[in-house]
């Protein structure tokens, strides 16, 4: 965990579960906390913006890509079957559904692209 590039895969990892990607930034990140209790606020720093802009990344591509590659999206990470859902939710309630995720198990992702989806 010493590694050079640990704190730049820590960010790709975090950037990719809030996108595209169901691995959680968690698996290298209690690590390197561990190793770097004093960087620790630094790493979580790195996290929070990284997973931030998968989000964008996440909705901006089902707004930009539109629907079918939304969907791909979704297909891929395996969660179809709730995704219709959670569109039917960011529809009606808005930004609210999106606040109220944080306090759910719902994968982010799937909420971000929920919410770029249009009709």
């Amino acid at each position: 965990m010493r590694h050079r590039f640990a704190v730049w895969v820590l960010a790709a990892i975090a950037f990719a579960d809030s996108s595209f990607l169901p691995v959680p930034p968690d698996l290298l990140f209690v690590p390197l906390a561990l190793l770097r209790p004093k960087q620790i606020w630094w790493l979580l720093l790195i996290c929070i913006v990284a997973a931030s802009l998968g989000a964008v990344v996440g909705y901006r591509s089902a707004t930009g890509f539109g629907a079918s590659s939304a969907t791909r999206v979704v297909e891929l990470c395996g969660y179809t079957e709730g995704f219709a859902g959670y569109r039917r939710l960011v529809e009606e309630w808005g930004v609210w559904i999106i606040i109220a995720k944080a306090f759910t198990p719902v994968p982010f992702k799937i909420m971000a692209i929920a919410a770029g989806v249009r009709q």
